[in-house]
């Protein structure tokens, strides 16, 4: 089994608590048809909590950023 679907096992028995922001969502929505509808399959398979931009959200990620975790891609967001 690979890393990812060991970690989407974890996410299904509640290993962990899950957070998925409104951006991650968005992004989900832009895939064709089929894509979408295997993501979306997964997503309805796990217990998360939706996370809504806004400006702390803003600031942890840019933090994310500056440490080097995330890298700065394309963040657009404007609140």
């Amino acid at each position: 089994m690979n890393d990812t679907q060991l970690l989407w096992k974890m996410f299904r028995q509640e290993c962990y608590e899950v957070y998925i922001s409104d951006i991650v969502l968005n992004e989900i929505g832009k895939y064709q048809e089929e894509k979408l509808a295997l993501l979306l399959e997964h997503l309805n398979q796990i217990s998360y909590e939706l996370i809504r931009t806004n400006e702390d959200t803003i600031a942890l990620a840019e933090k994310f950023i500056d440490f080097g975790i995330l890298r700065k891609a394309l963040m657009t967001v404007n609140i």
